[in-house]
């Protein structure tokens, strides 16, 4: 009996790592010996070719998102380091008004732009947030005429979240080509090639075929396990957001 992988929870990185491992197990075993040549080969062919379009698609999006989180890291290094120099400005009202934002900055990140793309996102949407509704904090945006670069700051971050989210590195759907009817594919081939391991495993009495789906069960354990655990770290991540 084999388990059934959650594929509709798997990322098309782990949809084709799970894959090329599931190939390799036959292979070792020599699909030709086994009478799984022609189901082995079609799904390496499957898998090869979703392989090749995912990777094109994760260099042109790569790029993107690159792009836009350069800007929002050029807008709050930029915000920072004018608040480093106006905590010596001769007027006290500036000074104090530096002071105030610099330590607001740091409450959450003295180092934001190092932070990984998510997690900055959240930092700089909260901080934005911060800007715009405490009075104190936009006060002293005005005070030291940053408000222009403030609204820079939150318009990046915006316009990186919605960029993020609507071409998300593992969901992207090509142009020409649809990654979903790729993965469709792919486990029509799956399903092929595991049925008849199952049904040889069920006329014979080797024990090869039992242990190609022992390993296979273990894969796939392991795989189902670690997108449960993802989807319960972020559900408590989008928690702690708000």
């Amino acid at each position: 009996m084999l388990t059934k992988p959650t594929f509709y929870k798997f990322r098309n990185s782990e949809f084709i790592q799970y894959l090329t491992y599931v190939k390799n197990i036959v292979i070792l075993r020599d699909p030709q010996a086994l009478k799984l040549a022609p189901q082995s080969a079609t799904l390496i062919r499957e898998i090869f070719a979703m392989d090749e379009v995912y990777k094109k698609q994760i260099n042109t999006i790569t790029k993107d998102l690159e792009t836009l989180d350069k800007r929002r890291d050029i807008a709050i290094i930029g915000i920072r380091i004018i608040l480093e120099g106006y905590i010596y400005h001769f007027d006290q009202t500036k000074q104090n008004a530096a002071k105030e934002l610099l330590q607001n900055i740091d409450d959450y990140d003295k180092e934001i732009a190092k932070q990984n793309y998510q997690v900055k996102t959240v930092t700089l949407n909260n901080l934005t947030h911060d800007w715009n509704t405490v009075l104190e904090l936009k006060t002293a945006l005005i005070t030291l005429d940053l408000i222009d670069w403030a609204e820079e700051l939150k318009e990046s971050n915006q316009t990186f979240n919605k960029t993020y989210l609507e071409h998300n590195t593992e969901y992207i759907f090509d142009s020409k080509t649809d990654v979903t009817q790729l993965r469709n594919k792919v486990i029509e081939c799956y399903t092929d090639l595991t049925n008849h391991i199952i049904a040889y495993a069920t006329l014979q009495s080797s024990d090869v075929y039992e242990n190609i789906i022992k390993e296979i069960n273990a894969l796939t354990k392991k795989y189902n396990d670690l997108v449960e655990k993802r989807e319960t770290v972020d559900v408590e991540t989008v928690r702690r957001s708000f």
